[in-house]
């Protein structure tokens, strides 16, 4: 039989390295694409930067990935020990719902930008909510760490608008940095349902 608590949790490792293994299996197959120059939603459109491959390599990506993200975010759930946590849960599901958003809506579709931006900002959230809820049951270091990177993500972005806009060149280097933090964390807290003290075989403490 399948054990779907685990395969939940291995999501959380195979989701980040599948879709950010083909984001960059994508920027390798354009013809032109250049991270100081475009963005990386350029790759999923018809853009003088992408091809047909590269449009199914990078919105695949994103659809798959995002869709098979959700069950992480139902580990997320399984494996909390408070409320708090559980709303960062759930607020997570909905980033990558939104991320699987931004492959069905490319660049040139009306929808795609409140895809894009909702991927980012909630899984700012997420961060915050689930980070407050460690520290509320006393997992202070691994709280702290989650909700910095949080604040850390969304002053990356208000310092890139500031400085260069969302119109200007290079928008793939906050957007590849952004997913990086996404992805990294989601790794290393799918590890932690794996094989450390939030491992869903055993019930909570």
């Amino acid at each position: 039989m399948v054990d779907y608590a685990r395969a939940s949790g291995w999501a959380g490792v195979a989701v980040p390295i599948w879709t950010l293994g083909l984001m960059l299996l994508a920027t390798l197959l354009s013809p032109s694409f250049a991270w100081t120059v475009n963005a990386l939603s350029n790759l999923g459109a018809e853009t003088d930067v992408a091809t047909p491959l590269t449009i199914w390599v990078f919105n695949g990506g994103l659809l798959t990935g995002g869709v098979a993200g959700v069950a992480f975010g139902a580990a997320l759930w399984l494996g909390s020990e408070h409320v708090v946590e559980r709303i960062g849960a759930v607020v997570y599901g909905l980033s990558v719902l939104a991320m699987a958003g931004v492959g069905v809506f490319p660049q040139d579709r009306a929808l795609h930008f409140p895809m894009a931006a909702g991927f980012y900002l909630l899984f700012t959230v997420a961060f915050w909510c689930y980070g407050a809820g460690n520290v509320i049951i006393g997992d202070r270091t691994r709280g702290v760490v989650t909700i910095a990177l949080g604040v850390g993500h969304l002053a990356m972005w208000v310092a890139w608008v500031q400085v260069v806009g969302l119109a200007g060149g290079g928008l793939a280097i906050p957007e590849i940095v952004g997913a990086v933090v996404f992805g990294g964390w989601t790794v290393a807290t799918a590890r932690l349902h794996l094989w450390g003290d939030r491992a869903l075989n055993r019930p909570n403490s």
